[in-house]
């Protein structure tokens, strides 16, 4: 791996816990309903991370009328969904921080959500900057996401690499010839980190 000069960490799943179920298993108590309602909501939520949930909540609302309460309460009840930080994570990003790379959080997010759920980062401080999708109008794995995201912060491609856990994220950023770290597990990241020469063994 050629050392870089950015690193970029997504944030859901790679540093941050978020399950819509810890919230929709208490609100919808039919699992075959509940089932059936995440099938619907994981796409709108993922088209979502565009724009604003709280904006688009009463549209989502008259076209779902069966789901209208579940629609109109999300945004509101979202701090529900999100889980423990990967203290892991959080101490490889306020490593590398601190051996003075450039870090920057680049992250699917609905813009209005990520305001709620910047209580819970307790890993921002370690951040120069964050890249949000909701704030930009693009997700990942869209190249423009990335091609965007590298002339708002002037760095190149060959100066990065990219964290995240999503697979489609990964390959999407390496065929723009930014080095990549498929991440399954905070320990598999730590070798790999250390493997790539990106840090020192701790």
């Amino acid at each position: 791996m050629k050392k870089p000069r950015v690193i970029l960490f997504d944030l859901g799943a790679v540093l941050l816990h978020w399950d819509p179920a810890f919230l929709f298993d208490k609100t919808i108590a039919d699992p075959e309903e509940r089932a059936k309602f995440l099938a619907l909501f994981h796409p709108l939520n993922a088209e979502l991370d565009k724009s604003s949930w709280k904006d688009a909540a009463p549209r989502l609302a008259k076209e779902y009328p069966a789901y209208a309460e579940h629609f109109l309460t999300y945004p509101d009840l979202f701090p529900q969904t999100l889980g423990k930080v990967y203290e892991g994570t959080a101490e490889i990003l306020r490593r590398c921080k601190e051996a003075g790379y450039t870090t920057y959080a680049a992250s699917n997010w609905a813009s209005d959500l990520f305001e709620t759920a910047k209580a819970r980062m307790t890993f921002l401080p370690y951040f120069d900057d964050v890249f949000v999708s909701g704030r930009v109008g693009l997700i990942k794995p869209d190249p423009a996401f990335f091609e965007t995201m590298m002339k708002q912060f002037d760095f190149k491609a060959e100066e990065a690499l990219f964290i995240d856990d999503n697979e489609n994220n990964v390959l999407a950023a390496r065929a723009l010839g930014i080095e990549t770290i498929h991440f399954k597990s905070e320990e598999q990241l730590k070798d790999d980190i250390i493997a790539g020469g990106v840090l020192p063994s701790w």
